[in-house]
């Protein structure tokens, strides 16, 4: 129960990762504000853990939207009477393989304005709230913020900028006894991974897996990088803020 009486909002929390971590999250005592687009896979997760004696909630978000974000974040607020755990989780990688002079001007603004515009908005109007609670932010970054990957230069700015932003709101706030954490997860098995790879051929798929595939020679499970993020809301990680810490099976390592 390490976030017993916590209240936490975590962004695209309806799938994925984000579910991973929701999931956990009222593992471990946590109230849950499940912030997401997919409407119906959100609100059957709130339910499910509702019915099982959880307290989740779920409102439909475009995190893109200052105005939508700002109504998500006093939501949470007054329902559960504060806020002491922002996981910002919500992203999306490109349509296709781009060079960076092929990239669609469009698809660049949409990476853009989820992953990084879409972190900024909820650290943005989750602040004032954490500074009273003395909370935390875990941002979901990705390995792809510390290396480069071929073909995803937009994927690959957006997340170096989450890291940047990470690091940037741990060295304002911690006066303010707010901290600021990334993970940077490699490849997960997550629907979006699955819908990424639904584009190429199957001869092709196998092939960018082990392009993607570290040392350990699998890809991760999302309840692994859940773990991570539970690690960095907790208070067995007091210490440690502006951390980008990998969970990649040591992609980045070699």
């Amino acid at each position: 129960m390490r976030l017993k009486q916590k209240t936490a909002l975590v962004t695209g929390g309806a799938k994925g990762i984000g579910e991973s971590i929701v999931r956990l999250f009222v593992q471990e005592g946590a109230q849950v504000f499940i912030a997401d687009l997919a409407e119906p896979e959100g609100t059957a997760l709130a339910e499910e853990l509702t019915a099982a004696g959880g307290r989740v909630i779920f409102r439909r978000t475009d995190v893109t939207k200052a105005d939508d974000v700002e109504r998500t974040v006093q939501a949470a607020v007054e329902c559960f009477g504060g806020l002491d755990v922002l996981v910002n989780d919500a992203g999306v990688t490109e349509k296709d393989d781009y060079c960076l002079e092929n990239e669609p001007i469009e698809e660049w603004n949409r990476v853009m304005s989820i992953n990084l515009q879409g972190t900024f908005l909820n650290c943005r109007y989750a602040l004032p709230h954490l500074k009273k609670s003395k909370g935390c932010i875990v941002n979901v970054a990705s390995m792809a913020g510390m290396i480069a990957l071929r073909y995803c230069a937009a994927y690959c700015a957006s997340k170096t900028g989450v890291i940047g932003l990470t690091r940037a709101i741990a060295a304002d706030y911690a006066t303010y006894g707010v901290r600021a954490n990334a993970v940077c997860p490699g490849p997960c098995e997550t629907p979006l991974l699955k819908q990424y790879f639904s584009a190429f051929p199957p001869e092709e798929v196998e092939a960018k897996v082990r392009r993607l595939t570290g040392p350990v020679g699998r890809m991760c499970q999302p309840e692994e990088i859940a773990r991570a993020v539970l690690f960095l809301a907790s208070s067995d990680s007091s210490y440690i803020t502006g951390a980008a810490i990998a969970v990649d099976g040591g992609f980045t390592a070699v």
